[in-house]
């Protein structure tokens, strides 16, 4: 399956009826640079659990993930 997508909502999601790694697993990564991992719950979610999770279903090392804090968001990124 393959999504044509620009943005995402809640209900877009709910209506998919595919978990976050099977939405991850189905949208063209062909030129995508970075991954942030954001919004990640402090008493639920590890970011060691995310960025593993992520590289897992992108295919990619858990170093290439960035991980945005709740208090301090994430530094620079080169977009070049």
């Amino acid at each position: 399956m393959q999504i044509n997508l620009h943005y995402l909502s809640g209900p877009d999601i709910d209506a998919l009826a595919m978990t976050d790694a099977e939405i991850l697993a189905a949208v063209d990564r062909s030129r995508l640079r970075h991954v942030i991992a954001a919004h990640l719950s402090q008493a639920n979610n590890l970011p060691r659990l995310a960025t593993a999770a992520l590289a897992g279903v992108l295919g990619c090392s858990a170093d290439e993930i960035v991980v945005a804090e709740q208090a301090s968001g994430f530094g620079w990124l080169a977009l070049s």
